[in-house]
């Protein structure tokens, strides 16, 4: 082994064992890179007879990974003659596809004077009852004027940073600080602001370019869970990465293979692969646990190939360990595939923080530090900060950011009249900092190093070798339409198998329904004559069951909006048109729509004996089954 002899890049004795422990392979002996994608997917299947040792090594590479900053890794060397060792796979992950002529997509992001504004929802009131009076009585005043412009507020104002790719940068504050809308600016989900300005640059591509051509390789992963609950979490995989399954693929492999391997590589490193077969779960219904949840989002987030990760909260909801687990699993995916994450988590151990490469400190929407991790402890300190011994780095500084009147940590002696006491004392302290300057020096040196010409070309390049046939290539999608419609078909047809409970509840109520209004119309007519003194009760049976049939499907609006936050979250990260899965609902619920009306025709048409014939019993169901997919649709169409 070798070791760096900077002293700040230093491994332990445990780091070297680790290391150690991934040992060669007897059935890789000989093998070339080139294979390296065969014998992953031989290791990881459960036919391998080496399939044990395979899992256990592959786990021993991620506890290695999950330790390390871009920095260390950089300086890490791995015992030479191994078959299958870290930095086997690590070349294989970076350089193979290069050399089988396949494009990287790897993308750093740099920002400078980021200004988030919003409307300030402290300034707006409820109307009172003559206020709604009156601005209806002036609407044609408002008309000619205009529209009146809302209260604004900055969320962010005058931001910077830089992160390149492989790198992680943790966001700190409280909340309300603005962490949220500077991951939701640097990822183009800015829908929601009245406005966002300043300076971006991913590898020299202005935001602009970056969301009308490649807005996939961005991606902002919400703080909550958003996930098909009836469905396993093999399910929910195989579907994340057949919607970005690339048409080019290493070693010419199949796409049943490509999904196969990466789904078993990457939930074998993240300890997932015991939760195949179980549901995913949510907050009502029982499945996985909430970090295996988390890891779940995490997979599915890696699924998509993206460049850059935006993860908001990512440790919502999870105890330490299980916190200490994701950061770590994020820093794992981090390394292995040279993406850019950033993160942010409240009340992050020191562990966490350990794994991170560069942090910024926001107060009140005022960005204070931001710069190497290892060196904000210190700049802080100097300011006149007294950090407690058991306090951790994250905890320290975002006690800084706390009102002087409320805050918890120790002035140095000295330091009572110099110490920042208010955020506009922060912000001037900050941009008259040696640290400031480094970071303009940052961000002046990210954007001069790297064209914005030869990335567009690159990226596009990759988009190309990515995307399916018949699919445009302004696309912002992977698979073409028809592909996804019958992706989220089968993925609609496991939401049903899933949840047979309902059905099986659906059907009964049809049958419920049929035999009630049959026992109460039975025999109106004679079955050979149909007579007027039955006029009267054919009418209200026809309108019964067609009234039935149709408020049947407001239980549609509930569960259309339940689903959409999933919708849309999949739709932030360019997996499929929404249309798309609009289509599948109506292919994968009408066979069960079908035999529920079905049932209702026959037994509330026969019972009653309305006319003894068959071509009338077809109109009759002809009927009831248009109405109730009509107002199926409306439904669905209010619930969007």
């Amino acid at each position: 082994e070798k070791h760096s002899s900077s002293s700040d890049l230093h491994f332990n004795n445990e780091d070297i064992e680790e290391v150690e422990s991934i040992n060669s392979f007897d059935d890789l002996e000989n093998q070339n890179n080139a294979q390296l994608t065969h014998q992953i997917s031989k290791i990881l299947s459960h036919n391998s007879k080496n399939a044990g040792d395979g899992v256990e090594r592959i786990e021993s590479l991620a506890r290695v990974l999950s330790t390390k900053t871009k920095k260390q890794l950089e300086s890490l060397v791995i015992k030479e003659g191994l078959d299958f060792d870290l930095q086997q796979v690590l070349d294989y992950l970076r350089t193979q596809k290069l050399e089988q002529g396949i494009i990287s997509n790897d993308t750093g992001v740099a920002f400078n004077g980021l200004n988030v504004i919003g409307v300030d929802a402290s300034a707006a009131v409820a109307p009172s009852l003559d206020a709604m009076l009156h601005e209806y009585a002036t609407w044609p005043k408002r008309l000619i004027q205009g529209k009146n412009k809302p209260i604004t507020k900055y969320i962010v104002k005058d931001a910077i940073g830089v992160v390149e790719s492989g790198e992680m940068l943790m966001i700190i504050g409280r909340p309300g600080a603005g962490a949220s809308s500077t991951m939701r600016a640097i990822a183009g989900e800015i829908s929601e602001f009245v406005e966002v300005n300043g300076h971006f640059s991913y590898d020299g591509l202005d935001q602009q370019q970056m969301m009308k051509a490649f807005k996939g390789y961005v991606i902002y992963v919400p703080e909550l869970d958003f996930h098909f609950p009836r469905i396993t979490v093999k399910e929910t995989l195989d579907f994340a990465i057949k919607c970005k399954l690339p048409r080019t693929r290493v070693d010419d492999i199949s796409k049943q293979e490509y999904v196969d391997t990466m789904r078993d590589l990457w939930c074998t490193v993240f300890g997932l692969k015991h939760t195949y077969k179980t549901i995913v779960g949510s907050g009502v219904v029982r499945g996985v646990s909430g970090g295996e949840r988390k890891r779940v989002s995490l997979v599915e987030a890696l699924g998509m190939s993206a460049s850059i990760y935006c993860w908001d909260n990512a440790t919502l909801g999870l105890d330490a360990s299980s916190a200490l687990e994701f950061a770590q699993a994020i820093r794992t995916a981090t390394n292995m595939t040279n993406t850019t994450a950033i993160i942010c988590v409240y009340q992050a151990g020191q562990k966490i923080y350990d794994l991170m490469d560069k942090v910024s400190v926001l107060y009140n929407g005022q960005q204070i530090y931001f710069g190497p991790a290892e060196d904000a402890i210190e700049y802080f300190t100097n300011m006149g900060f007294v950090k407690p011994h058991r306090m951790t780095s994250a905890e320290f500084l975002t006690s800084v950011t706390l009102d002087w009147d409320n805050k918890n940590l120790d002035c140095k002696e000295g330091y009572e009249s110099t110490i920042p006491k208010n955020v506009d004392e922060f912000i001037a302290y900050w941009k008259a900092s040696p640290q400031y300057e480094y970071a303009l020096k940052m961000y002046d040196e990210y954007v001069a190093n790297h064209n914005s010409t030869e990335t567009y070309e690159r990226l596009e390049e990759s988009m190309k070798q990515r995307k399916q046939r018949n699919e445009p290539l302004h696309s912002l999608y992977t698979t073409n339409y028809w592909t996804q419609i019958w992706y989220c078909m089968v993925r609609g047809v496991h939401r049903v198998k899933g949840d047979m409970t309902y059905t099986q509840v659906y059907l009964s109520s049809f049958l419920t329904k049929g035999f009630f209004v049959g026992s109460m119309f039975y025999r109106i007519d004679p079955i050979n004559q149909s007579t007027t003194s039955g006029a009267y009760s054919r009418g209200g049976l026809i309108f019964y069951v067609l009234l039935f049939c149709s408020l049947t499907s407001l239980a549609e609006i509930s569960s259309s909006f339940a689903n959409r936050a999933i919708i849309m979250k999949h739709k932030s990260y360019s997996m499929y048109h929404t249309s798309a899965e609009a289509l599948q609902e109506i292919f994968t619920e009408m066979p069960v729509k079908f035999i529920a009306v079905l049932i209702l025709a026959l037994v509330s048409y026969w019972l009653p004996a309305l006319k003894w014939e068959a071509g009338a019993f077809f109109q009759y169901f002809l009927y009831m089954f248009t109405v109730q997919q009509c107002t199926s649709f409306i439904f669905k169409f209010c619930a969007t």
